[in-house]
Parts: structure tokens; sequence; C-alpha cells
């Protein structure tokens, strides 16, 4: 493997096809997400940038993340992120990874606060995890103030991180 040229078109398809044999539920999309994570690039630039062989670090970096979502280990504590509403969180183990469920939550608690003309509120995000909900309500609703609250000393990195 190490002599072959591995292509981001090729190592795409054999990621894809392997995560499918081994019954993962969207193989293309974690195959895309794990080569972003190996390259650097934006998934638009995998497409864009299909022919570019992958170094010798990167198929490194790519066959351990392979390995590690196959044996069932979340995408987003392998790629160290996750998206959320407008953000990019820092994700991993001792985090719950935040749910799209959660965003709806988000958005409703904006639509309240701005139904009831709190322009400044002061919002407690009592067990923060990975921030998401508290840095959703700070970035997106301006002279706001929030408070994130996480118990365990594991998560709270995680909470200070994001």
């Amino acid at each position: 493997m190490a002599n072959e040229i591995w292509t981001i078109k090729r190592c795409l398809e054999w990621t894809k096809e392997y995560l499918a044999e081994r019954g993962e539920e969207h193989p293309r999309l974690s195959a895309e997400w794990l080569l972003c994570a190996a390259t650097g690039l934006a998934r638009i630039d995998l497409y864009m940038r299909m022919d570019e062989t992958l170094d010798a670090a990167q198929l490194e970096t790519m066959h351990a993340a392979v390995v590690r979502r196959a044996k069932g280990e979340p995408l987003q504590y392998i790629t160290g992120h996750a998206p959320f509403r407008y953000l990019d969180l820092k994700v991993g183990p001792g985090v719950f990874i935040p749910r799209p469920e959660t965003e709806t939550v988000v958005q409703a608690g904006l639509d309240w606060l701005t139904k009831n003309g709190m322009i400044h509120p002061c919002v407690v995000d009592l067990c923060a995890g990975s921030g998401a909900i508290g840095l959703s309500v700070v970035s997106e609703v301006p002279g706001s103030q929030v408070w994130a609250v996480e118990l365990s000393p594991n998560t709270a990195e995680w909470t200070r991180r994001n």
C-alpha cells in the first residue's frame, strides 16, 4: 500500500466501500469527513482536487481514522469537531456530540427571547458539555451574557476549549 499511488478519488471510493461493507449507515459522508480531517481540505475541495495524490502522512492518518470508524467510534470524535448551527465545536471522548435536535431547542429559545423583547438576556447553560447551547446564544444574541456550568471535570475541559 505504501508504494501505491493513492489519489483523493481512490481513497474516497475505497473508504466508502470499506465502511459500507462494515455496516456504516452513511459511508460516503463518513469517508468525506475522514478524508477532510486527514488532508485539511474542505469537502468541496476534495471534489476539486480528486486527482491529487495523498502523501505518506495523510495516508497514515486516514488509515488510522478508517480503522477507528470501522470499529464504531463516533465520526466526530475521530475528526475532533462537530458542526452546530453556525459553530464548529471541538468534541471528543467525555463530551456528548451536539445533536441536530438540540439546534431546534436553541432556535425555540432564541425565538422566545425575541418574542418577549429580551435583547440583553442573562442565560445559564447547565450541564454545558461542549457549550453548544450557550455559545449559540452568546454568538447569535448580541449583548447577551451566558454562564456555562459543567460539573464533570473531564467534560468541562471541552466546554473551556470551545
